[in-house]
């Protein structure tokens, strides 16, 4: 997610990313925040946020300027947001370059 926030910066988008690790991932969080330039957030198993928003780990929950939901791209949905994938990064850049 970092190299994606760079790139869209290079086209001129101003994107800001929020990450929520998983509760059963605790170890990774210290080398995610090391490497990030945005929040990275440690999910507790007793708050489960993926839950909570409706949704599951690894989802994208897209929001535009104002503050309002524009698209949530479920993992496993229609459109691959597998970024370790070529297809999925390009579909996720694509959201990400159009919401205003």
């Amino acid at each position: 997610m970092e190299d994606m926030r760079k790139e869209l910066a290079a086209k001129g988008i101003d994107a800001n990313f929020v990450a929520i690790n998983g509760h059963s991932a605790t170890g990774d969080v210290e080398n995610l925040t090391a490497t990030t330039a945005f929040p990275v957030l440690q999910e507790v198993e007793s708050e489960q946020a993926w839950g909570k928003m409706g949704g599951s780990k690894d989802d994208l929950y897209v929001y535009g300027s104002d503050g309002k939901l524009a698209i949530h791209l479920p993992n496993g949905g229609t459109y691959t947001t597998d970024l370790s994938d070529a297809s999925g990064w390009k579909n996720v850049i694509s959201v990400l370059s159009v919401v205003k």
